[in-house]
């Protein structure tokens, strides 16, 4: 009988260690090929914005009802408990792709958006549909956020009871983004017990997405104006840091330092 050595192929130990080492090297090859799928799909293939079926288009409209209500409803206890005035509320207006604002003039406006001139808190369905879909679970909580961000910039229309200043100032500059964004934060803060508690980085995370639909928007040849959209500041940290603060605090009075 011939004995086997360490050299020999036949060695039970080598078999197992070829063997070993194969299954390594194909478990690599087959993370490095899901890792390049994922990299292929997040920056070469562009995001699809798929035609929005009726049933899609109630499940998204009514999402939003609810938010918008809660967050008119909020505000408007916040002001009674101060003994101020609560301001009109927003008109609220669904469409697709493109809807007319008096913000744009003979243009249309494109994605969620708010216009100072005539209060309509404008909200594109297709749009939210899309960021459901990229959001995957937090999907629900997405939407309530762009909900709360649009009635932000309402608040600041309305001059907050006396909260936020206005006179003078560009409704979309930086400043005035970064106090809605804060706004925003005021709002998750009172509904935390109805939405859920917003986990560090969410915010930076919506924005990034909202800013991708809004791109691939532009990309598609709709004929409209992203002008009006809250997602065109892309200083996500500086954003992720002004929804933090309202957050916490749960007072629009810590949104001030923005102005």
């Amino acid at each position: 009988m011939t004995e086997l050595t360490a050299e020999d192929p036949g060695n039970p130990k080598r078999t197992r260690r070829t063997l070993i080492a194969t299954l390594i090297a194909l478990s690599l090859a087959a993370a490095a090929i899901a890792v390049t799928w994922q990299l292929l799909i997040r920056y070469v293939v562009p995001m699809a914005i798929p035609p929005l079926n009726p049933a899609r288009a109630a499940i998204v409209a009514r999402r939003v009802e609810v938010v918008f209500d809660d967050a008119e409803q909020s505000w408007t206890n916040y002001y009674n408990a101060r003994g101020r005035a609560e301001p009109k509320p927003a008109e609220l207006v669904f469409f697709t792709r493109t809807q007319p604002s008096a913000c744009i003039g003979a243009g249309a406006a494109t994605g969620p958006f708010y216009c100072p001139k005539d209060d309509v808190a404008g909200f594109d369905l297709a749009f939210l549909d899309t960021l459901e879909g990229e959001m995957y679970r937090d999907a629900e909580l997405g939407t309530a956020i762009v909900v709360a961000r649009i009635i932000a910039s309402h608040v600041q229309n309305s001059n907050g009871a006396g909260l936020i200043p206005a006179e003078g100032e560009d409704a979309f500059s930086r400043e005035r983004v970064l106090q809605a964004d804060c706004l925003a934060g005021v709002w998750a803060g009172m509904a935390e017990g109805r939405v859920g508690a917003i986990p560090a980085g969410f915010y930076t995370r919506l924005l990034s997405k909202a800013q991708e639909i809004t791109g691939e928007i532009a990309r598609s040849g709709i004929n409209g104006e992203p002008t009006l959209s809250p997602f065109l500041l892309k200083d996500g940290a500086a954003r992720e840091a002004a929804f933090a603060r309202g957050y916490d605090a749960i007072d629009p009075v810590v949104c001030r330092e923005f102005h």
